[in-house]
Protein backbone atom coordinates (compact mmCIF):
# COMPACT_ATOMS: atom_id res chain seq x y z
CA UNK A 1 0.00 0.00 0.00
CA UNK A 2 2.78 2.26 0.59
CA UNK A 3 4.56 1.69 -2.61
CA UNK A 4 0.90 2.33 -4.16
CA UNK A 5 0.44 5.56 -2.86
CA UNK A 6 4.23 6.73 -4.25
CA UNK A 7 3.22 5.14 -7.06
CA UNK A 8 0.07 7.17 -8.06
CA UNK A 9 0.57 10.33 -5.96
CA UNK A 10 -0.98 12.32 -8.44
CA UNK A 11 -4.06 10.55 -7.84
CA UNK A 12 -3.61 10.17 -4.18
CA UNK A 13 -2.82 13.99 -3.53
CA UNK A 14 0.55 13.06 -1.81
CA UNK A 15 -1.77 11.87 1.78
CA UNK A 16 -0.33 9.59 4.24
CA UNK A 17 -2.11 6.91 4.32
CA UNK A 18 -5.54 5.10 2.90
CA UNK A 19 -8.32 4.54 4.80
CA UNK A 20 -8.88 1.26 6.37
CA UNK A 21 -12.01 0.77 4.10
CA UNK A 22 -9.96 2.07 1.20
CA UNK A 23 -7.00 -0.26 1.79
CA UNK A 24 -9.21 -3.33 2.45
CA UNK A 25 -11.42 -2.79 -0.84
CA UNK A 26 -8.30 -2.42 -3.43
CA UNK A 27 -6.68 -5.74 -1.32
CA UNK A 28 -9.86 -7.52 -2.24
CA UNK A 29 -10.57 -6.39 -5.89
CA UNK A 30 -6.56 -7.00 -6.72
CA UNK A 31 -7.40 -10.43 -5.30
CA UNK A 32 -10.35 -11.07 -7.26
CA UNK A 33 -12.81 -10.84 -4.96
CA UNK A 34 -16.72 -8.96 -6.05
CA UNK A 35 -16.53 -6.14 -3.15
CA UNK A 36 -19.16 -3.43 -1.77
CA UNK A 37 -17.81 -0.10 -0.23
CA UNK A 38 -20.56 2.14 1.74
CA UNK A 39 -18.42 5.46 2.88
CA UNK A 40 -19.86 8.77 2.99
CA UNK A 41 -19.61 11.64 0.22
CA UNK A 42 -16.17 13.05 -0.07
CA UNK A 43 -14.06 10.30 1.50
CA UNK A 44 -12.27 9.04 -1.54
CA UNK A 45 -14.70 6.15 -3.00
CA UNK A 46 -13.49 6.56 -6.64
CA UNK A 47 -9.26 6.18 -5.62
CA UNK A 48 -10.48 3.05 -4.60
CA UNK A 49 -11.28 1.51 -8.63
CA UNK A 50 -8.63 4.59 -9.99
CA UNK A 51 -5.90 2.70 -8.39
CA UNK A 52 -7.40 -0.76 -8.76
CA UNK A 53 -7.95 -0.23 -12.44
CA UNK A 54 -4.41 0.39 -13.25
CA UNK A 55 -3.06 -1.99 -11.27
CA UNK A 56 -5.20 -4.59 -12.92
CA UNK A 57 -3.39 -5.75 -16.52
CA UNK A 58 -7.20 -4.88 -18.56
CA UNK A 59 -9.62 -2.11 -18.69
CA UNK A 60 -12.21 -0.75 -15.96
CA UNK A 61 -15.50 -0.25 -16.89
CA UNK A 62 -16.81 2.37 -14.66
CA UNK A 63 -21.25 2.46 -14.76
CA UNK A 64 -22.28 5.86 -13.51
CA UNK A 65 -25.90 8.15 -13.35
CA UNK A 66 -24.61 11.04 -14.09
CA UNK A 67 -22.93 12.69 -17.10
CA UNK A 68 -21.57 15.76 -15.79
CA UNK A 69 -19.77 13.18 -13.14
CA UNK A 70 -18.73 10.72 -15.59
CA UNK A 71 -17.15 13.84 -17.37
CA UNK A 72 -15.08 15.11 -14.62
CA UNK A 73 -13.79 11.62 -12.89
CA UNK A 74 -12.72 10.99 -17.29
CA UNK A 75 -10.79 14.39 -17.09
CA UNK A 76 -9.18 13.75 -13.78
CA UNK A 77 -7.59 10.27 -15.43
CA UNK A 78 -6.26 11.89 -18.45
CA UNK A 79 -7.07 11.18 -22.03
CA UNK A 80 -4.27 9.01 -22.01
CA UNK A 81 -6.27 7.11 -19.82
CA UNK A 82 -10.28 7.23 -20.02
CA UNK A 83 -12.89 7.91 -22.38
CA UNK A 84 -16.67 8.49 -21.66
CA UNK A 85 -18.89 7.41 -23.38
CA UNK A 86 -22.62 9.10 -23.22
CA UNK A 87 -25.18 10.90 -24.92
CA UNK A 88 -23.28 14.41 -24.41
CA UNK A 89 -21.29 13.17 -27.22
CA UNK A 90 -22.64 13.39 -31.16
CA UNK A 91 -23.48 10.16 -32.31
CA UNK A 92 -20.91 10.51 -35.31
CA UNK A 93 -18.27 11.07 -32.71
CA UNK A 94 -19.65 8.02 -30.92
CA UNK A 95 -19.37 5.89 -34.02
CA UNK A 96 -15.53 6.88 -33.94
CA UNK A 97 -15.28 6.34 -30.41
CA UNK A 98 -16.77 2.92 -30.93
CA UNK A 99 -14.85 2.13 -34.21
CA UNK A 100 -11.64 2.80 -32.62
CA UNK A 101 -12.08 0.94 -29.80
CA UNK A 102 -13.53 -2.21 -31.72
CA UNK A 103 -10.50 -1.89 -34.21
CA UNK A 104 -7.57 -1.61 -31.27
CA UNK A 105 -6.93 1.93 -32.48
CA UNK A 106 -7.45 2.88 -28.58
CA UNK A 107 -7.07 0.79 -25.86
CA UNK A 108 -8.26 2.70 -22.57
CA UNK A 109 -7.74 1.69 -19.16
CA UNK A 110 -10.74 3.22 -18.05
CA UNK A 111 -14.36 3.61 -19.75
CA UNK A 112 -16.86 5.48 -18.10
CA UNK A 113 -20.74 5.02 -19.26
CA UNK A 114 -24.42 4.90 -18.14
CA UNK A 115 -25.83 1.95 -16.70
CA UNK A 116 -28.18 2.06 -20.10
CA UNK A 117 -25.01 1.55 -22.67
CA UNK A 118 -24.47 -1.62 -20.96
CA UNK A 119 -27.62 -2.75 -22.12
CA UNK A 120 -26.79 -1.00 -25.91
CA UNK A 121 -26.04 -3.55 -28.92
CA UNK A 122 -23.45 -0.93 -30.45
CA UNK A 123 -21.58 -0.96 -27.77
CA UNK A 124 -21.77 -4.47 -26.58
CA UNK A 125 -20.58 -5.43 -30.40
CA UNK A 126 -17.74 -2.92 -29.92
CA UNK A 127 -16.51 -4.69 -26.83
CA UNK A 128 -16.71 -8.11 -28.34
CA UNK A 129 -14.43 -6.89 -31.48
CA UNK A 130 -12.08 -5.13 -29.53
CA UNK A 131 -10.68 -7.95 -27.35
CA UNK A 132 -10.47 -5.74 -24.77
CA UNK A 133 -10.15 -7.48 -21.49
CA UNK A 134 -12.14 -6.03 -18.92
CA UNK A 135 -10.27 -6.35 -15.25
CA UNK A 136 -12.81 -4.22 -13.16
CA UNK A 137 -16.79 -3.53 -13.23
CA UNK A 138 -17.43 -0.53 -11.49
CA UNK A 139 -20.58 0.60 -9.92
CA UNK A 140 -20.85 4.07 -8.74
CA UNK A 141 -24.34 4.99 -6.38
CA UNK A 142 -24.82 1.10 -6.04
CA UNK A 143 -28.07 1.70 -4.26
CA UNK A 144 -30.27 2.32 -7.73
CA UNK A 145 -29.87 -1.54 -8.84
CA UNK A 146 -31.88 -2.50 -5.82
CA UNK A 147 -36.03 -1.37 -6.49
CA UNK A 148 -35.86 -1.27 -2.28
CA UNK A 149 -32.93 1.69 -2.73
CA UNK A 150 -34.40 5.08 -2.62
CA UNK A 151 -33.76 5.86 -6.49
CA UNK A 152 -33.97 2.68 -7.85
CA UNK A 153 -33.41 2.53 -11.63
CA UNK A 154 -34.22 -0.07 -13.69
CA UNK A 155 -31.03 0.11 -16.16
CA UNK A 156 -29.29 -0.97 -13.34
CA UNK A 157 -30.66 -3.97 -13.56
CA UNK A 158 -29.10 -4.68 -16.70
CA UNK A 159 -25.61 -4.99 -15.28
CA UNK A 160 -25.86 -8.98 -14.26
CA UNK A 161 -26.86 -9.34 -17.78
CA UNK A 162 -24.05 -7.60 -19.38
CA UNK A 163 -21.86 -9.80 -16.44
CA UNK A 164 -23.22 -13.01 -18.60
CA UNK A 165 -22.02 -10.99 -21.94
CA UNK A 166 -18.44 -10.80 -20.40
CA UNK A 167 -18.75 -14.60 -19.20
CA UNK A 168 -19.70 -15.35 -22.90
CA UNK A 169 -16.28 -13.63 -23.92
CA UNK A 170 -14.53 -15.77 -21.69
CA UNK A 171 -14.25 -13.09 -18.96
CA UNK A 172 -15.00 -13.11 -15.47
CA UNK A 173 -13.81 -9.39 -13.64
CA UNK A 174 -14.59 -8.87 -10.09
CA UNK A 175 -16.92 -6.35 -9.79
CA UNK A 176 -17.16 -3.06 -7.43
CA UNK A 177 -20.20 -1.33 -5.67
CA UNK A 178 -19.94 2.27 -4.06
CA UNK A 179 -22.62 4.39 -2.19
CA UNK A 180 -22.63 6.99 -0.29
CA UNK A 181 -26.07 5.59 2.05
CA UNK A 182 -27.90 2.04 2.29
CA UNK A 183 -30.62 0.41 3.73
CA UNK A 184 -30.25 -2.98 5.05
CA UNK A 185 -32.81 -4.17 2.56
CA UNK A 186 -31.09 -2.91 -0.65
CA UNK A 187 -27.50 -4.02 0.97
CA UNK A 188 -29.03 -7.72 0.90
CA UNK A 189 -30.41 -7.58 -2.57
CA UNK A 190 -26.56 -6.48 -3.99
CA UNK A 191 -24.60 -8.78 -2.10
CA UNK A 192 -27.20 -11.36 -3.23
CA UNK A 193 -27.30 -10.46 -7.26
CA UNK A 194 -23.43 -10.45 -6.77
CA UNK A 195 -22.22 -12.69 -4.60
CA UNK A 196 -20.69 -10.43 -2.28
CA UNK A 197 -19.09 -12.27 0.60
CA UNK A 198 -19.53 -10.41 3.99
CA UNK A 199 -16.11 -9.97 4.58
CA UNK A 200 -15.29 -8.48 1.31
CA UNK A 201 -18.12 -5.38 2.43
CA UNK A 202 -16.42 -2.04 3.75
CA UNK A 203 -17.83 0.99 5.59
CA UNK A 204 -16.08 3.72 6.44
CA UNK A 205 -15.26 4.10 9.96
CA UNK A 206 -17.80 7.26 10.40
CA UNK A 207 -20.51 6.94 8.23
CA UNK A 208 -21.91 10.73 10.01
CA UNK A 209 -20.67 13.78 8.74
CA UNK A 210 -20.34 15.76 11.90
CA UNK A 211 -19.85 19.01 9.62
CA UNK A 212 -23.47 19.07 8.46
CA UNK A 213 -25.67 20.83 10.48
CA UNK A 214 -29.16 19.38 10.41
CA UNK A 215 -32.28 21.47 10.64
CA UNK A 216 -36.01 20.91 10.08
CA UNK A 217 -38.40 23.87 9.87
CA UNK A 218 -41.73 22.70 10.10
CA UNK A 219 -43.91 25.14 7.84
CA UNK A 220 -47.76 26.10 8.03
CA UNK A 221 -49.08 25.93 4.67
CA UNK A 222 -46.65 25.93 1.21
CA UNK A 223 -47.08 29.10 0.37
CA UNK A 224 -45.37 30.18 3.15
CA UNK A 225 -42.51 28.19 1.68
CA UNK A 226 -40.26 31.41 -0.70
CA UNK A 227 -40.37 33.67 2.27
CA UNK A 228 -38.38 31.24 4.56
CA UNK A 229 -36.28 30.21 1.83
CA UNK A 230 -35.35 33.46 1.07
CA UNK A 231 -35.26 34.39 5.24
CA UNK A 232 -33.03 31.33 5.41
CA UNK A 233 -30.90 32.47 2.54
CA UNK A 234 -30.49 36.33 3.73
CA UNK A 235 -29.59 34.93 6.89
CA UNK A 236 -26.88 32.53 6.05
CA UNK A 237 -25.75 34.06 3.07
CA UNK A 238 -24.23 30.95 1.65
CA UNK A 239 -21.61 30.55 -1.33
CA UNK A 240 -23.44 27.92 -2.72
CA UNK A 241 -27.27 26.64 -2.30
CA UNK A 242 -29.48 23.67 -3.49
CA UNK A 243 -32.78 23.75 -3.01
CA UNK A 244 -34.68 20.62 -3.69
CA UNK A 245 -38.24 20.34 -5.19
CA UNK A 246 -40.56 17.87 -6.11
CA UNK A 247 -41.43 18.92 -9.35
CA UNK A 248 -40.31 20.68 -12.54
CA UNK A 249 -42.92 23.62 -12.31
CA UNK A 250 -42.07 24.72 -8.50
CA UNK A 251 -37.80 24.81 -9.57
CA UNK A 252 -38.45 26.93 -12.56
CA UNK A 253 -40.66 29.63 -10.43
CA UNK A 254 -38.88 29.76 -7.15
CA UNK A 255 -35.98 29.97 -9.64
CA UNK A 256 -37.14 32.69 -11.77
CA UNK A 257 -38.24 34.54 -8.20
CA UNK A 258 -35.17 34.59 -6.89
CA UNK A 259 -33.55 35.82 -10.02
CA UNK A 260 -36.19 38.86 -9.41
CA UNK A 261 -35.28 39.46 -6.30
CA UNK A 262 -31.26 39.89 -6.93
CA UNK A 263 -29.96 36.18 -6.18
CA UNK A 264 -28.56 34.62 -8.90
CA UNK A 265 -30.29 31.18 -9.72
CA UNK A 266 -30.61 28.44 -12.41
CA UNK A 267 -33.00 25.36 -12.83
CA UNK A 268 -31.68 21.41 -13.04
CA UNK A 269 -34.16 19.07 -13.97
CA UNK A 270 -34.35 15.52 -15.64
CA UNK A 271 -36.36 17.14 -18.83
CA UNK A 272 -33.66 19.52 -20.31
CA UNK A 273 -30.98 18.11 -22.55
CA UNK A 274 -27.53 17.12 -21.85
CA UNK A 275 -25.99 20.02 -22.99
CA UNK A 276 -28.55 22.62 -20.69
CA UNK A 277 -27.56 20.40 -17.79
CA UNK A 278 -23.90 19.99 -18.03
CA UNK A 279 -24.14 23.93 -18.75
CA UNK A 280 -25.53 24.69 -15.13
CA UNK A 281 -23.72 22.03 -13.64
CA UNK A 282 -20.25 23.98 -14.88
CA UNK A 283 -21.72 27.73 -14.29
CA UNK A 284 -22.43 26.23 -10.49
CA UNK A 285 -19.46 25.06 -9.94
CA UNK A 286 -17.72 28.13 -11.66
CA UNK A 287 -19.40 30.11 -8.73
CA UNK A 288 -21.69 32.17 -11.43
CA UNK A 289 -24.56 30.61 -9.93
CA UNK A 290 -25.31 31.37 -6.34
CA UNK A 291 -28.08 29.15 -5.80
CA UNK A 292 -29.16 26.02 -8.00
CA UNK A 293 -33.18 24.71 -7.69
CA UNK A 294 -33.00 21.46 -8.53
CA UNK A 295 -35.18 18.36 -8.38
CA UNK A 296 -33.44 14.94 -7.36
CA UNK A 297 -32.44 14.61 -11.32
CA UNK A 298 -28.84 16.63 -9.58
CA UNK A 299 -27.56 15.12 -6.51
CA UNK A 300 -25.60 11.28 -6.93
CA UNK A 301 -21.82 12.06 -7.22
CA UNK A 302 -21.58 15.88 -7.64
CA UNK A 303 -18.35 16.57 -6.94
CA UNK A 304 -18.48 20.31 -5.83
CA UNK A 305 -16.31 21.40 -3.33
CA UNK A 306 -17.78 24.32 -1.56
CA UNK A 307 -21.66 23.86 -1.79
CA UNK A 308 -22.75 25.31 1.86
CA UNK A 309 -26.02 25.29 2.34
CA UNK A 310 -28.46 22.40 1.49
CA UNK A 311 -32.51 23.39 1.62
CA UNK A 312 -35.31 20.42 1.08
CA UNK A 313 -38.74 22.70 -0.65
CA UNK A 314 -39.56 18.78 -1.35
CA UNK A 315 -39.86 16.17 1.44
CA UNK A 316 -37.06 13.15 0.71
CA UNK A 317 -38.54 9.66 0.32
CA UNK A 318 -36.32 8.23 2.99
CA UNK A 319 -33.58 9.15 5.05
CA UNK A 320 -31.26 7.73 3.03
CA UNK A 321 -32.26 10.10 0.64
CA UNK A 322 -32.00 12.93 2.14
CA UNK A 323 -28.53 11.84 3.56
CA UNK A 324 -27.66 11.40 0.23
CA UNK A 325 -28.71 14.87 -0.52
CA UNK A 326 -27.26 16.86 1.98
CA UNK A 327 -24.18 15.03 1.68
CA UNK A 328 -23.38 17.33 -1.62
CA UNK A 329 -22.69 19.88 0.94
CA UNK A 330 -19.07 20.40 2.44
CA UNK A 331 -17.42 18.10 0.44
CA UNK A 332 -13.64 19.54 1.28
CA UNK A 333 -13.84 20.99 4.56
CA UNK A 334 -10.21 23.04 4.04
CA UNK A 335 -12.40 25.15 1.72
CA UNK A 336 -15.90 24.38 3.29
CA UNK A 337 -15.51 23.46 6.88
CA UNK A 338 -19.40 23.33 7.83
CA UNK A 339 -22.51 23.70 5.86
CA UNK A 340 -26.52 24.51 6.97
CA UNK A 341 -29.02 22.22 6.07
CA UNK A 342 -32.96 22.89 5.98
CA UNK A 343 -35.78 20.42 5.75
CA UNK A 344 -39.08 22.36 5.19
CA UNK A 345 -41.61 20.59 5.93
CA UNK A 346 -45.19 20.49 7.07
CA UNK A 347 -47.99 17.44 8.49
CA UNK A 348 -49.39 18.07 4.78
CA UNK A 349 -46.92 16.74 2.89
CA UNK A 350 -46.20 13.65 5.07
CA UNK A 351 -50.40 13.50 4.04
CA UNK A 352 -49.14 13.13 0.45
CA UNK A 353 -46.55 10.87 1.09
CA UNK A 354 -48.74 8.13 2.53
CA UNK A 355 -51.96 9.65 0.42
CA UNK A 356 -50.47 9.63 -2.92
CA UNK A 357 -46.82 9.10 -3.59
CA UNK A 358 -46.12 5.65 -2.22
CA UNK A 359 -49.54 3.75 -3.21
CA UNK A 360 -48.19 5.02 -6.88
CA UNK A 361 -45.76 2.50 -6.85
CA UNK A 362 -48.22 -0.33 -6.96
CA UNK A 363 -48.65 -1.79 -10.33
CA UNK A 364 -52.26 -2.96 -10.75
CA UNK A 365 -53.22 -6.00 -13.32
CA UNK A 366 -54.73 -3.02 -15.42
CA UNK A 367 -50.88 -1.70 -15.83
CA UNK A 368 -49.65 -4.87 -16.05
CA UNK A 369 -51.91 -5.84 -19.22
CA UNK A 370 -51.23 -1.88 -20.50
CA UNK A 371 -47.68 -2.36 -20.44
CA UNK A 372 -47.35 -5.72 -21.94
CA UNK A 373 -49.24 -3.73 -24.83
CA UNK A 374 -47.33 -0.60 -25.26
CA UNK A 375 -44.42 -2.99 -25.47
CA UNK A 376 -45.91 -4.35 -29.07
CA UNK A 377 -45.95 -8.42 -27.21
CA UNK A 378 -50.07 -8.65 -26.65
CA UNK A 379 -51.05 -11.79 -28.97
CA UNK A 380 -47.35 -11.75 -30.49
CA UNK A 381 -45.68 -15.17 -28.77
CA UNK A 382 -42.68 -16.28 -30.42
CA UNK A 383 -42.92 -13.32 -33.06
CA UNK A 384 -40.08 -10.57 -32.76
CA UNK A 385 -41.71 -6.85 -31.78
CA UNK A 386 -39.59 -3.40 -32.64
CA UNK A 387 -40.63 -0.24 -30.79
CA UNK A 388 -39.39 3.44 -30.80
CA UNK A 389 -36.62 3.69 -28.71
CA UNK A 390 -37.95 7.45 -27.76
CA UNK A 391 -41.12 5.81 -27.10
CA UNK A 392 -40.37 3.27 -25.10
CA UNK A 393 -38.45 6.24 -22.88
CA UNK A 394 -41.75 8.64 -23.53
CA UNK A 395 -44.38 5.56 -21.72
CA UNK A 396 -41.84 5.12 -18.97
CA UNK A 397 -42.02 1.53 -19.81
CA UNK A 398 -38.65 0.73 -17.96
CA UNK A 399 -39.77 -0.67 -14.65
CA UNK A 400 -42.35 -3.11 -16.42
CA UNK A 401 -39.95 -4.04 -18.96
CA UNK A 402 -37.60 -5.01 -15.96
CA UNK A 403 -40.23 -7.07 -14.56
CA UNK A 404 -41.38 -8.92 -17.29
CA UNK A 405 -37.31 -9.76 -17.77
CA UNK A 406 -36.25 -10.63 -14.71
CA UNK A 407 -39.71 -13.28 -14.96
CA UNK A 408 -38.90 -14.39 -18.13
CA UNK A 409 -42.13 -12.68 -19.86
CA UNK A 410 -39.83 -11.01 -22.31
CA UNK A 411 -36.40 -11.19 -23.79
CA UNK A 412 -34.68 -7.93 -25.42
CA UNK A 413 -33.18 -9.13 -28.84
CA UNK A 414 -31.31 -5.91 -29.60
CA UNK A 415 -31.17 -2.15 -30.55
CA UNK A 416 -30.31 -0.68 -34.26
CA UNK A 417 -30.18 2.64 -35.43
CA UNK A 418 -32.44 3.42 -38.76
CA UNK A 419 -34.22 1.20 -40.90
CA UNK A 420 -32.54 -1.34 -43.74
CA UNK A 421 -33.63 1.53 -46.33
CA UNK A 422 -31.70 4.43 -44.68
CA UNK A 423 -28.72 2.71 -43.85
CA UNK A 424 -25.71 3.36 -47.14
CA UNK A 425 -22.93 1.71 -47.36
CA UNK A 426 -19.78 3.43 -48.70
CA UNK A 427 -19.02 0.47 -51.05
CA UNK A 428 -21.38 -2.12 -53.23
CA UNK A 429 -22.28 -4.55 -50.96
CA UNK A 430 -24.57 -6.76 -52.57
CA UNK A 431 -25.70 -8.90 -50.05
CA UNK A 432 -27.15 -6.46 -48.47
CA UNK A 433 -28.49 -4.52 -51.58
CA UNK A 434 -30.70 -8.11 -52.04
CA UNK A 435 -32.21 -7.49 -48.59
CA UNK A 436 -33.41 -4.22 -48.80
CA UNK A 437 -34.74 -5.12 -52.73
CA UNK A 438 -36.60 -7.78 -51.40
CA UNK A 439 -38.59 -5.64 -49.47
CA UNK A 440 -41.69 -4.03 -51.66
CA UNK A 441 -43.39 -2.96 -48.87
CA UNK A 442 -42.34 -1.81 -45.30
CA UNK A 443 -39.11 -0.52 -44.33
CA UNK A 444 -38.14 -2.73 -41.19
CA UNK A 445 -35.17 -5.19 -39.88
CA UNK A 446 -38.01 -7.57 -39.13
CA UNK A 447 -39.14 -7.71 -42.57
CA UNK A 448 -35.49 -7.69 -43.77
CA UNK A 449 -35.20 -10.49 -41.55
CA UNK A 450 -38.18 -12.19 -42.95
CA UNK A 451 -37.26 -11.95 -46.87
CA UNK A 452 -33.61 -13.18 -46.34
CA UNK A 453 -31.71 -16.24 -44.31
CA UNK A 454 -30.87 -14.06 -41.39
CA UNK A 455 -32.47 -14.02 -38.48
CA UNK A 456 -33.03 -11.01 -36.42
CA UNK A 457 -29.92 -11.53 -34.04
CA UNK A 458 -28.08 -12.32 -37.40
CA UNK A 459 -28.91 -9.41 -39.00
CA UNK A 460 -28.49 -6.83 -36.29
CA UNK A 461 -25.36 -8.37 -35.73
CA UNK A 462 -23.94 -8.27 -39.36
CA UNK A 463 -25.20 -4.78 -39.43
CA UNK A 464 -22.88 -3.95 -36.66
CA UNK A 465 -20.30 -6.02 -37.92
CA UNK A 466 -20.12 -3.66 -41.08
CA UNK A 467 -20.48 -0.63 -38.91
CA UNK A 468 -17.46 -1.48 -36.82
CA UNK A 469 -15.30 -2.09 -39.87
CA UNK A 470 -16.61 1.01 -41.31
CA UNK A 471 -17.90 -0.01 -44.21
CA UNK A 472 -21.16 2.17 -43.79
CA UNK A 473 -21.68 5.76 -44.70
CA UNK A 474 -24.62 7.24 -42.98
CA UNK A 475 -26.31 5.33 -39.53
CA UNK A 476 -29.14 7.59 -38.88
CA UNK A 477 -28.58 8.85 -35.49
CA UNK A 478 -32.49 10.05 -35.11
CA UNK A 479 -33.93 6.82 -35.12
CA UNK A 480 -33.47 4.03 -32.79
CA UNK A 481 -35.97 0.75 -32.09
CA UNK A 482 -35.46 -1.56 -29.62
CA UNK A 483 -36.46 -5.13 -30.19
CA UNK A 484 -38.65 -7.53 -27.61
CA UNK A 485 -39.76 -11.36 -28.19
CA UNK A 486 -42.20 -13.22 -25.51
CA UNK A 487 -43.29 -16.52 -25.82
CA UNK A 488 -46.62 -15.28 -24.63
CA UNK A 489 -49.96 -13.97 -26.14
CA UNK A 490 -50.15 -12.43 -22.30
CA UNK A 491 -49.02 -12.21 -19.34
CA UNK A 492 -49.15 -15.41 -17.59
CA UNK A 493 -51.90 -14.70 -14.62
CA UNK A 494 -49.56 -16.04 -11.74
CA UNK A 495 -46.78 -13.87 -12.86
CA UNK A 496 -48.94 -10.61 -12.80
CA UNK A 497 -49.90 -11.57 -9.02
CA UNK A 498 -46.17 -11.84 -8.48
CA UNK A 499 -45.91 -8.40 -9.90
CA UNK A 500 -48.71 -7.01 -7.65
CA UNK A 501 -47.70 -8.18 -4.79
CA UNK A 502 -44.27 -7.42 -4.82
CA UNK A 503 -45.28 -3.92 -5.57
CA UNK A 504 -47.33 -4.00 -2.79
CA UNK A 505 -44.82 -4.92 -0.65
CA UNK A 506 -42.92 -2.20 -2.02
CA UNK A 507 -45.42 0.41 -1.42
CA UNK A 508 -45.22 -0.42 2.48
CA UNK A 509 -41.33 -0.46 2.70
CA UNK A 510 -41.52 2.76 1.30
CA UNK A 511 -44.20 3.92 4.30
CA UNK A 512 -41.76 2.35 6.97
CA UNK A 513 -39.00 4.83 5.51
CA UNK A 514 -40.96 7.70 5.63
CA UNK A 515 -42.06 6.20 9.33
CA UNK A 516 -38.59 6.97 9.95
CA UNK A 517 -38.09 10.02 8.65
CA UNK A 518 -40.79 11.68 10.78
CA UNK A 519 -39.45 10.40 13.38
CA UNK A 520 -35.95 11.91 12.65
CA UNK A 521 -37.39 15.48 12.34
CA UNK A 522 -38.78 14.81 15.66
CA UNK A 523 -36.00 13.70 17.47
CA UNK A 524 -33.96 15.66 19.92
CA UNK A 525 -30.53 14.69 18.24
CA UNK A 526 -30.54 14.20 14.54
CA UNK A 527 -27.43 13.23 14.09
CA UNK A 528 -27.49 10.56 17.01
CA UNK A 529 -30.63 9.61 15.32
CA UNK A 530 -28.94 8.86 11.54
CA UNK A 531 -25.80 7.41 13.21
CA UNK A 532 -27.87 4.69 15.31
CA UNK A 533 -30.13 4.16 12.12
CA UNK A 534 -27.26 3.74 9.82
CA UNK A 535 -25.59 1.61 12.16
CA UNK A 536 -29.00 -0.50 12.65
CA UNK A 537 -30.08 -0.38 8.62
CA UNK A 538 -26.15 -1.42 7.31
CA UNK A 539 -26.25 -4.00 9.39
CA UNK A 540 -22.32 -3.19 10.33
CA UNK A 541 -20.52 -6.03 11.52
Amino acid sequence: MTELLKKYDTLTRKISSFHPFQQSAIETLLAGHNTLVIAPTGKGKSLIYQIAGQELPGTTIVVSPLIALMNEQAAYLGDRLAVHLNSNLEFVDQRKLLRNIANGTIAPKFIFLSPERLQNYFFRSALKKSGLQVSLLVIDEAHCISQWGFDFRPEYTEIPNFLLFLTTLGQHPPLLAMTATIGKRPKQDIEKEFAIEPQHVFFDSDLVRRELNLQFVEIGKEKDKFNVLNSLLNTCTPRKAIVYFYDIPDCKSFSKKLNEIGITSRNYFSGMNSKEKNDVYTEFKGGKINVLCATTAFGMGMNIADIDMIVHHRMPNSIEEYYQQVGRAARDRTICPSANCFLLWSEANFRFKYDEHIPAVIISPQQIEEGFRKLGLTNKAGIPQSLEYSDYIKQDLGRLRYCFERRGVLKTIGEVNGTPKSIVFFKENKKWEAIVAKMVTGNSFIRAAANSNLNLQELIDYIFEKELNGEIKIFPAREKKIFFVSDFNEVPVEIGYSITDESITLSDYKKIQVDKLYELIHSDDAQAFIESYFLREADRR
